[in-house]
């Protein structure tokens, strides 16, 4: 089941903040905030809870959907399930186009090559995990203003790591494994630009490569079809898949022309010859 999972945010929190701020801020709620966190009314003394809103997971979770369906415009977006137990903020999601797979008549089965999935970061098992063809995770990094950032009991930057790690360690192989399930197969690609590959020693080598996205990959998300040779850019072209790496695959093109290499034929700096 090809899907699309988000390895790192997109970059559109600030396009997206007004648009949040109008759904889920109340004026009643700033008001109550400016007056000490205290509404009074008559005999009646309403005490708000100085950390009143959702929690960071949720409040990013909502933030990266809105990000998703502004990024995806015309592509089905989809969360794994209610990541809020609040009717009003699902509905929002749900009015946005934003799916769950937790509702009834939404399966995992019949998600297609083009849709979106976001898996938020809690509630989401190793089983689950296996089931889509990538997950990454990045730690989490302090945003000034928000409250998380003044928290006092701040998780070490080498915990971070090693959670970060050890999520990847088991995501990695499933990647492989499915990269490489794809090898022999002709996939067309669209043909972003070209690079000089380099050896091991992180030398270049002087041999082209193509950068190309096949319609499992989101363009600055996930990985490459790494394809031998120059086609041109802006182009999509059939390739044959004759490798597999954990992110990226490898490829021919079906564009190149082939030679057929007769029986006792020496192949020579000159080329073939008897």
């Amino acid at each position: 089941m090809p899907a699309l999972i988000f390895r790192k945010g997109l970059d559109l929190k600030h396009e997206v903040a007004s648009v949040l701020a109008e759904s889920y801020h109340s004026a009643l709620v700033n008001q109550i905030k400016a007056q000490d966190y205290r509404f009074v009314s008559g005999r009646l003394t309403i005490h708000l809870a100085r950390e009143f809103g959702f929690c960071y997971g949720v409040d990013r979770a909502v933030d990266y959907a809105y990000q998703a369906r502004r990024r995806f415009p015309h592509q089905r977006v989809f969360l794994t399930g209610e990541i809020i137990h609040n009717p009003h903020v699902n509905d929002r999601l749900r009015e946005l186009g934003i799916g769950f797979l937790s509702d009834p008549g939404q399966r995992e089965a019949e998600l297609e090559p083009s849709d979106v999935v976001i898996l938020p970061a809690f509630g989401v098992t190793i089983g689950e995990l296996q089931r889509f063809d990538r997950v990454g995770c990045f730690t989490y990094s302090f945003e000034p203003g928000t409250l998380s950032a003044e928290l006092s009991d701040q998780v070490d930057e080498d915990v971070k790591i090693a959670r970060r790690d050890l999520l990847m360690s088991v995501q990695q192989p499933i990647s492989l494994a499915r990269n490489q399930a794809l090898v022999g197969r002709t996939l067309d690609v669209l043909v972003e630009g070209h690079a000089e590959a380099t050896a091991e020693d992180g030398l270049p080598t002087g041999q082209m490569l193509t950068l190309a996205r096949s319609y499992r990959d989101a363009p600055e998300i996930d990985g490459y079809v790494l394809v031998e040779g120059e086609l041109p850019a802006g182009e999509i072209v059939p390739v044959r898949v004759t490798g597999a790496l954990v992110y990226d695959l490898v490829a021919t093109s079906e564009l190149m022309p082939q030679q057929v290499i007769a029986p006792g034929t020496v192949i020579g700096p000159d080329g073939p010859s008897r």
